[in-house]
């Protein structure tokens, strides 16, 4: 049965006319995945895990860019840096050294999809803006 912070995300994601994802699974958190493209970013994929306790959401945004071992300490240290400037988003690499951001919320049902909304905003926002960032410390 979907985890009724899902169902109130997915219900304002409908009504904002956002396309998305859903999957129910057994024993694991509920998965929705919204795709966007930026001004910056031409896609940016992020996933929504809503655990069983529907006290929390998990966002995430996978593989924004990919980073060769050899600027990974380079990269890591604009991460560092960025996490000063952005406060609500969490960056790092992968152990695949690709670059993720996160953001975890604590939520209730009734909450979750106005806090799951603005802070899906804030991210997709987020990471169009440091993109060209990532971009010139990958090239340079």
């Amino acid at each position: 049965m979907m985890k009724e912070t899902a169902k109130n995300f997915t219900a304002r994601l409908e009504a904002e006319g956002v396309r998305y994802d859903f999957q129910e699974r057994q024993d694991k958190a509920d998965w929705v995945y919204a795709r966007f493209s930026g001004d910056n970013i031409p896609s940016i994929a992020v996933q929504f895990f809503f655990d069983a306790d529907e006290d929390n959401a998990a966002l995430r945004a996978f593989s924004i860019a990919r980073v060769p071992q050899e600027k990974a300490a380079g990269m890591r240290t604009l991460l560092n840096s960025l996490m000063e400037e952005y406060r609500w988003v969490r960056l790092y690499l992968d152990s695949d050294n690709e670059v993720t951001a996160a953001i975890d919320a604590v939520i209730t049902p009734e909450t979750a999809g106005a806090v799951c909304y603005e802070l899906l905003v804030r991210m997709v926002g987020i990471v169009d803006e440091l993109y060209p960032r990532l971009m010139k410390e990958l090239w340079s």
